[in-house]
Parts: C-alpha cells; sequence; structure tokens
C-alpha cells in the first residue's frame, strides 16, 4: 500500500498540560530515484481528544435541529468512541434584557446590586448576562450516540422545537476506545414566535430570509419596552418602502411581501434608537429561484488512454437549450501541478454573478455612543533644553561620514584592520624567527612574478628543515632572521616551488614561474571552482596530459573516416574533443516485433480556449494523447452570454502493459560521471522476462556514442513478477564538446514492449571568447601578424574552436555598415544621443567624400536586394 510508520517520543511536562507541535518531514525516493518531500504537522498534549460539535448559537425551530458530531484527536483524526449529551434549560434572572458594557467589567463592585440597578437599570450588575451563571432549570433530553473513525455522526436536537424559547446549556461527555475522556459544554438560544430577547442584541431576530418570489420574508421585532423601528424594503438601487413600526411588551412578527420582480440584492433594513444607543440590522434576502444550472456530461470519455493514440471525446452541455455555449477546454501532465499549484476555475468564476450591493441608503451612526475614552490623571513636567555651543568643523566638502556607517569608509576601516592583523602577524613570525636564531642574521628580499614583474603578495617563505617562516607582503618584499649558510624554500599556488641559499648582505631577488599543473590543486565542477573537498554532483579533476589522443570525426560531407591526432591541450582543435563518434549500432534488441519509441513528451496535450457547441449541445475534442507515461488533469469550463457557468474535472492515466520510463535530469554537464535510473512496469498478470537496451546519440548528426562506463549494462534482462516493476541503472560519462545527447531506451517482453526517445541537452563548463586581430595592408605591401594570444597560451582548459579570416577590399563599408548599431540603440541618454550624431557626421562625411556609396545605396532600395543587411549583423562575432 506504500504506507510507513514513524515512531518518535514526545517530551513535555504531563503537570502542565501543554500543547506541543511537532513537525515531521519525509523524503520518498523510488528504485529509479525518483523524490518527493511532504510534510505535517503533529499535535501532542496530555489530553489527546477533542469534541467537534458544528451548530449555530441560536436556533430556530424551522431549522432541521440536526448537526455534525465526532469525536477527533487533536490532529482532526476521526476516533471510534461514544458521546453522551444532555440538554438543559436555563432560569432567565428576573430582569430586563441588558446592553452591552463599552468598556471592561470592574474587578470590584463598590455599589450594591440594588444601588447599581437604581443608577443603571439596563446594565448587568457583575455577570447576570454571562450565560453560565445562569442556574439549571430542568434537563429535556438526554442522548448517547456512536462515534466513527471515517466520518462524522448526527446529533439530533429536535426535542428543542417543543420547548420555549430562552437559553439551554449542553453537555458533552467524550469517551474513545481507548478510554480516554473529555467534556465540553457550550450555550445556544431557542428562539420561538413568542420569543423574549435575553439581551439588547436581540431586538431583531430574521426568522424567515429564504423566500420565493412573491412569498414573505418573517422578522422578530421588539425589546420589552416600548420603541420605535424604522423598517426600510431594498431592491438594488431602489427603495421599495419605508415604514416606522411602534413596538412594546409583545414580540411583533413582521412580515414583509417579496414582489415579484425581488433581484439577488433583495434586503431589509432595520434601525431603532433607544436610551442614546442606535440599534441596526441589515438583511440580504436569499431568492429562492428556478434551477437553470447548467452541467457539463461526458458522452463518450476515457479514463485509461495508450501513448500516442488519436483520441475523441464527446461532452455534452445541458441547462442552456435556448442559449450558445462556448467552452474552454485543457488536460495538462499533472506533475506540472507541483512546480506552480493549479488555479481552481470555479473559484475564479464564484465572483463574477455576484451582485454590487450599494450602500445608498446606510445610516450614519457616528453621533451616539458607540465607543467609551478615558484618560488617567497625569501631572504636567516641563523640559528644558540645556544651551549648547557650535566649534568650528571641517569642510568635508560633500563626504558623508555617517559616525562610521559609510559603506566605503567601513570598506577601507575593514581592509586596514586585515592589513594591520596581517602585518602584526608576519612580524610575530619574524620575531619567532630572530627568537630561534640568536647568532644569525636578517635576510630582506622581493618576490614577484617571471613575466609582468610584479610583487606576489602572501607567497610562503619558510627555512629549510624548519617551521620557522614568513609571507610577502602587498609588494612581494619579505623579512626573515636566518643562520648562517640557510636555505629558503618560497611556495606559492600556481607557481613552481624554488629554493635559494642565502648569503649575508645579498639581499635576494626571487623570480617565481607559473606552474602548468596550476588546477590541480582545485576541483573543477559544473557550477564553478571549489577547493578539494567533498562535493555533491559531478566532479572532474582537471590534468595537465601530453599524451597522444585520437578520435573519430566527421569531415564537412559528413563521412566519418577522418582522425585528427593532437597532443595536450594546447594544440589548435579543429574538431570536438573527447567525444568517440562510431558508425556501427550497438545496444540493439532483437526482436520479431518492431518497439514502437515513444518521442513525444510534451506536458500539455491540448488547450482550446474557444470551443462551441452545436445544435444539440454537443463538443467534441479531437487530440493525440502525448506518449509520456503519467498522470493527465482534464479541465472544462463552460459560460454562455449572460455568464452561467459549468466545469468539469478528470484525471486520466496513459499506460501500457509494458513500461519503461527513465528518471533523467532536464541536462547533463561537460565532465558529469552520472548514474540514470529507469523503471520497468509490467501490468501483466504473468511474471515476464524483460530484455532492456540502452542506445546514445549525439542529437546534433544522430550518429552513435559510446558513453557507458561499463558497456554491458547497455543490455541488461530482467525477470518481473506480475503487477510488479523493477529498476535498472546506466552509469555515463558525459565528456567535453557534446552540444547535446539522444538516448534510445526500449524494453521488450516478446508479447510486449515498450521504448522511449528524448533529448537531453549537455550543458558546457566553458565560455566562447572571441579574439579578433585588425590587419590594415595596402595595396603591394606584405606585413607579418602575429596572434600572440594564440601562439602563447598558458590555459590549461582553453580549447581552440575556430579560426577565420575574412578579406575586405574597401574597409569604409565597415564603416558604413556600423552605422545602424550607433543610430538604433534603443536607450535615450547624452552617450547615445552624441552617438547619433557622431553617426550622422560620419554618414554625411563618407557620402561627401565617397559618392559612389550613395549611389549604391540607391540602387539596393529600388531592388530590394539582401546586401542592405550588414556584414556585421550577419556574423555576430
Amino acid at each position: 500500500k506504500g504506507e510507513f510508520v514513524i515512531r518518535f517520543k514526545s517530551y513535555s511536562d504531563l503537570k502542565l498540560e501543554l500543547l506541543s507541535y511537532y513537525r515531521i518531514q519525509a523524503e520518498a525516493t523510488n528504485t529509479s530515484g525518483e523524490t518527493h518531500v511532504n510534510s505535517v504537522e503533529v499535535n501532542v498534549a496530555t489530553n489527546p481528544l477533542k469534541i467537534s460539535l458544528n451548530f449555530p448559537q441560536k436556533l430556530l425551530p424551522i431549522d432541521s435541529l440536526k448537526f455534525s458530531a465526532s469525536i477527533t484527536n487533536l490532529n482532526n483524526q476521526f476516533q471510534n468512541g461514544s458521546l453522551q449529551v444532555k440538554v438543559f434549560s436555563l432560569k432567565n434572572p428576573d430582569v430586563p434584557s441588558t446592553k452591552n458594557r463599552l468598556w471592561n467589567k470592574p474587578d470590584q463592585f463598590l455599589w450594591t446590586k440594588d444601588q447599581f440597578k437604581q443608577l443603571f437599570p439596563t446594565y448587568a450588575w457583575k455577570n447576570e448576562s454571562e450565560f453560565s451563571s445562569w442556574p439549571k432549570d430542568k434537563q429535556v433530553a438526554a442522548i448517547d450516540l456512536k462515534t466513527d473513525s471515517n466520518r462524522f455522526s448526527t446529533l439530533d436536537l429536535s426535542v428543542l422545537k417543543q420547548q420555549n424559547s430562552g437559553i439551554y446549556r449542553i453537555e458533552i461527555a467524550a469517551k474513545n476506545s481507548k478510554g480516554d475522556t473529555v467534556s465540553q459544554v457550550q450555550y445556544v438560544q431557542l428562539i420561538t414566535e413568542k420569543n423574549q430577547p435575553e439581551t439588547m442584541q436581540d431586538w431583531a431576530i430574521p426568522f424567515v430570509t429564504q423566500v420565493a418570489p412573491g412569498g414573505k420574508a418573517v422578522f422578530l421585532i421588539g425589546t420589552g419596552r416600548e420603541s420605535s423601528v424604522l423598517v426600510e424594503v431594498l431592491d438594488g438601487e431602489k427603495m421599495i418602502s419605508s415604514e416606522w413600526l411602534k413596538t412594546g411588551k409583545a414580540i411583533i412578527r413582521q412580515e414583509i411581501p417579496v414582489p415579484l420582480s425581488a433581484g439577488k440584492n433583495f434586503r431589509i433594513q432595520l434601525l431603532m434608537v433607544q436610551e442614546n444607543r442606535v440599534y441596526n440590522l441589515t438583511q440580504h434576502i436569499n431568492i429562492i429561484q428556478k434551477a437553470e444550472q447548467m452541467n457539463i456530461r461526458l458522452l463518450s470519455f476515457r479514463n485509461k488512454l495508450q501513448p500516442g493514440e488519436k483520441e475523441q471525446w464527446k461532452l455534452q452541455v445541458s441547462g442552456n437549450e435556448k442559449q450558445s455555449v462556448e467552452m474552454l477546454a485543457a488536460m495538462y501532465d499533472t506533475s506540472l501541478d507541483e512546480l506552480a499549484p493549479a488555479q481552481n476555475w470555479t473559484n475564479q468564476t464564484s465572483r463574477i454573478n455576484q451582485e454590487y450591493q450599494p450602500n445608498y441608503f446606510g445610516w450614519n451612526t457616528y453621533n451616539f455612543i458607540n465607543k467609551t475614552e478615558s484618560r488617567k490623571l497625569f501631572f504636567r513636567s516641563d523640559y528644558f533644553e540645556p544651551f549648547t555651543r557650535d566649534y568650528e568643523k571641517l569642510n568635508l566638502l560633500g563626504f558623508k561620514y555617517y559616525g562610521g556607517y559609510n559603506y566605503a569608509y567601513q570598506q577601507f576601516a575593514n581592509t586596514q584592520r586585515t592589513n594591520a592583523i596581517w602585518a602584526q602577524a608576519n612580524q610575530d613570525n619574524y620575531l619567532k624567527s630572530v627568537a630561534a636564531y640568536k647568532n644569525g642574521f636578517d635576510v630582506i628580499g622581493k618576490i614577484i612574478d617571471v613575466k609582468d614583474k610584479t610583487g606576489l603578495e602572501t607567497v610562503s617563505v619558510k627555512i629549510k628543515g624548519t617551521d620557522i617562516g614568513v609571507y610577502t607582503d602587498k609588494s612581494g618584499r619579505f623579512k626573515i632572521h636566518v643562520p648562517e649558510n640557510a636555505t629558503l624554500i618560497f611556495n606559492y599556488i600556481g607557481y613552481i616551488s624554488q629554493e635559494i641559499k642565502v648569503v649575508k648582505g645579498f639581499p635576494p631577488l626571487i623570480k617565481l614561474k607559473p606552474s602548468g599543473n596550476s588546477l590541480k590543486e582545485v576541483v573543477v565542477v559544473g557550477y564553478g571552482t571549489q577547493a578539494k573537498r567533498s562535493l555533491a554532483g559531478s566532479v572532474q579533476v582537471v590534468e595537465e596530459a601530453n599524451e597522444i589522443v585520437s578520435f573519430a570525426s566527421v569531415d564537412q560531407k559528413g563521412d566519418p573516416n577522418q582522425v585528427i591526432r593532437i597532443r595536450g591541450t594546447n594544440s589548435l582543435q579543429g574538431k570536438v574533443a573527447g567525444l568517440q563518434i562510431t558508425s556501427e549500432s550497438s545496444n540493439v534488441l532483437p526482436t520479431s516485433n518492431p518497439i514502437i519509441i515513444r518521442k513525444n513528451f510534451n506536458e500539455t496535450a491540448f488547450f482550446y480556449p474557444q470551443l462551441k457547441t452545436n445544435e444539440k449541445g454537443e463538443i467534441l475534442i479531437d487530440f493525440t494523447v502525448p506518449e509520456a507515461l503519467t498522470k493527465w488533469r482534464f479541465k472544462a469550463l463552460a459560460q454562455t452570454s449572460d455568464l452561467k457557468f459549468a466545469f468539469v474535472e478528470k484525471e486520466i492515466i496513459t499506460q501500457k502493459q509494458l513500461m519503461v520510463s527513465a528518471n533523467v535530469p532536464r541536462f547533463f554537464r561537460e565532465g558529469d560521471t552520472i548514474t540514470v535510473s529507469a523503471i520497468v512496469a509490467n501490468l501483466d498478470t504473468k511474471k515476464v522476462s524483460v530484455k532492456t537496451a540502452l542506445q546514445l546519440f549525439n542529437a546534433v548528426n544522430m550518429q552513435p556514442v559510446k558513453l557507458l562506463a561499463t558497456a554491458a549494462e547497455g543490455n541488461q534482462t530482467l525477470e518481473i513478477e506480475a503487477n510488479t516493476n523493477k529498476s535498472v541503472s546506466f552509469k555515463l560519462i558525459i565528456p567535453p564538446g557534446l552540444d547535446a545527447l539522444t538516448y534510445r531506451l526500449t524494453a521488450d517482453a516478446g508479447k510486449y514492449s515498450d521504448g522511449e526517445e528524448n533529448t537531453i541537452p549537455v550543458l558546457p563548463n566553458s565560455m566562447l571568447v572571441t579574439e579578433s586581430l585588425p590587419m590594415m595592408v595596402r595595396p603591394n605591401q606584405t606585413k607579418t601578424f602575429t596572434l600572440e594570444k594564440l601562439l602563447h597560451n598558458q590555459s590549461n582548459t582553453l580549447q581552440n574552436k575556430n579560426l577565420t579570416l575574412e578579406y575586405t577590399e574597401n574597409p569604409a563599408w565597415y564603416a558604413v555598415q556600423a552605422l545602424p548599431y550607433l543610430m538604433e540603440y534603443p536607450y535615450e541618454c547624452s552617450e547615445q544621443t552624441f552617438n547619433r550624431y557622431f553617426a550622422n557626421s560620419l554618414a554625411a562625411s563618407l557620402v561627401k567624400r565617397l559618392p559612389v556609396v550613395q549611389q549604391v545605396f540607391e540602387r539596393w532600395k529600388q531592388t530590394d536586394s539582401k546586401e542592405l543587411f550588414s556584414n556585421l549583423e550577419k556574423n555576430q562575432e
């Protein structure tokens, strides 16, 4: 089933009854190397149970009074157990309905209850308004309920329909199958037509709010005292009626007719003012309309398809018999949802039919008492500013110091501190040498690069046979105390080490030569150069080689008969190095039945933004199934001109009886040594013997290439049980110079077979750099030009790609052809404005000196010649 269990010990203090949160993250990897990561949060506490009851605080007898109930753990998972529910009616205190305090209840009461009620008869004294303080009257129901570990149970409180209005206390005790217990108390208010409001907030109760056109909405209005209530009936931006309603001690049942023409924004607005408090209520009335919902039916549809086959689906849109319907349909690989979560199309359209509700008739209640403010007693404190004296300051001429927070100053200060630390460490090393050789002498010298004669910093200078040494400073100078006949050793990364015997009174000047093996001290990876240590990824150690390497190549005609021999890495390479191309066919499975190779791995099967129904409301979708073995998501959204919507979503699987699928990366890197895994799945009911083969090609010319680390891995045989799968792996070594690699993986079981072919790009670890050398030669003149960087190549990683010689009789044409670049630059700035001015001036000068240029351009314009395209544009290098 693919399930696994993770056990861990929770550490918490049982006495404190704290709730602990744990986050568990799991990574699952199959045999082909595909990995998925998911996490879950686990809540742990001493009491592991929760009671879930979903019912409102106010109940109406016209409602069903049946609610969902369950026992869950702290992670909201259902538990087997039982619920004991007891319902009690409460005694209402003999006080009129009270108002809410606009301030917090005091912790100490200085007045007695009688004194408080005499001054504030409409406010509760202490906790009279809290239902938890009301005494029980009688028990009206006792219900035993079993809970399930798979779903909600139903709690039926229909017994309350025969009870009087008032406040009811519901006590729930829960116990699961393991014996854990938990209890809960909730309060609900039952409202009937003879309701006496418990608080001033119950002055208006919406009793019937779902009404058919022509019906009546019902409200229960009143506070038990005389008052006036403004009742306004609104429909959209129109007011249908407005009248005052007088209330007394009895509650009034107010019925409001709903006209047949009522729209979606039909609402009732009530307003009452009592004792300088304003109470208002706006209730939206749900108009029950005849169902006109559209539906999408799939008349012909299959959820399991063969890759590469042609498919036709027929869909029908119902509920729109008199209208034309447009449909948006798409099907894509569900793996794309991992990159970006799928959008819910129904949520996008649900907001469209929501009518705008204007607040034309809303009442302003700001002038009524709706909040309180209080201020503590405080004493005024006067603050006197002392006199200050300004002294002369240094004019920094615009430099902003900011007390050391200037970035440039920080960099300068950091450099100074680093240099000071380095100098102090070097001075300590010098004093160490003085202490070691009291009868010795000082040696002061300099170390430079043999080529550019610049000083080398941080070169290690050590006395041979000891650990005593110093380093050179920024200019390459050093100072060390040595004994008689001492030998100094000079080491620096990338340079050849040297040893010299020092002579007293002769300061040495050391010239270090670069080492050709400097790159042996680093490791080159596909994402840069790092110190040689444990790395994640494919790694290649660069070493110098002067051995003769031969490889096959193809000539300009495509014949694989040319062999080029190169020596080392400094030779001019006319073909790709390190890539062996052979004309022989290898790793091909001998089979009597041809294996159909899957090549179309499009992640989108189709996307049709505008499909229209025929006279029967039907839509045909024709498409060719992509050849990837995966799960697909089909979505369709239908709409009419009056913004009615219908939506359908399905999942489709493409599969075969025998399937092979390689888990390859999206790209390779030159120098990679990588193991590619593949899954071979057998959906047959019998065990099969499968022969797998991997063929590799240069994607540019489709010539076979040998990249397998072990040639025997190219053909492997697997024994696969029924309805199971096995993995097979191939170790590849990616050479430099390969632009893209095409692999062809096949599996043959005789009766069934499968294969896939795909192309993976190979990213280089180098960058193309073009060096140019202008060569100006006049008639009857001979000159010699030297390509210095080509002759004196000191890089171990450089590969020469191409050598091009371009000849032109009239160099002035290059000046003409370069003018568009100067004049058509996309940005507007002072530099480019000057470039345009310079280009126009240069063009005018050329036309004036060489009138034939203008004549040639005019001739080209008339013939629409391709010569108008500059050679500089044709050859970007």
